[in-house]
């Protein structure tokens, strides 16, 4: 149950640390999402919390300024899609990726950066999602969250995204293309 509870919680994070109301992962966490949001702006300003780490800092600057440009290979693979749209906070269009992604076939990234075709980060993703199928094809841990959860605020369905991992002070060189069909209306 602890891990169960811990994934729903990295659910909900990854909603508030890119700006994103997506009530129906925020409902999960607390029941009244508006209480949610109105603490996370008081969060977001004090850098408490989820905020700490100024992961959402990240949100509209070049790739190349993160790490110090450092990029390394991961051998990243998987498999990452829109699937669906929520609202920005500023009531704009943003979609809810998911998909899965490892690391040398042996290992979950931490911390994934969605960035458009100027390598400009768009959005951020995390593992919040046991996928066993990912997992034993894998012989990953069978426990592991390789199932990934994010979100690109102010988004557009005709600008093509891409995933790189951040994590151990580097980006990964390869990325994965975000795959898209047409999204359906705003979910919340």
């Amino acid at each position: 149950m602890g891990r169960h509870v811990h994934l729903i919680m990295e659910s909900a994070a990854a909603s508030l640390i890119n700006g994103v109301c997506d009530t129906d992962m925020v409902a999960q966490m607390y029941p009244t999402p508006a209480t949610v949001y109105s603490l996370a702006k008081q969060y977001r300003r004090r850098r408490f919390d989820m905020f700490a780490d100024g992961l959402q800092d990240w949100i509209g600057v070049s790739e190349t300024n993160l790490f110090g440009g450092h990029y390394k290979s991961v051998e990243l693979k998987g498999s990452i899609a829109v699937q669906s749209l929520v609202r920005w906070r500023n009531g704009t269009p943003a979609a809810r990726v998911t998909g899965w992604a490892i690391e040398r076939e042996t290992s979950i990234p931490k911390q994934l950066i969605l960035v458009n075709a100027g390598g400009k980060v768009c959005g951020l993703a995390r593992p919040t999602k046991i996928r066993t199928n990912i997992n034993s094809q894998y012989k990953l841990p069978k426990f592991a969250a390789s199932g990934i959860l994010g979100y690109i605020p102010d988004y557009n369905p005709q600008t093509p995204y891409f995933v790189r991992s951040a994590d151990d002070n580097g980006l990964s060189r390869e990325t994965l293309r975000v795959t898209s069909s047409v999204p359906m209306a705003a979910s919340n």
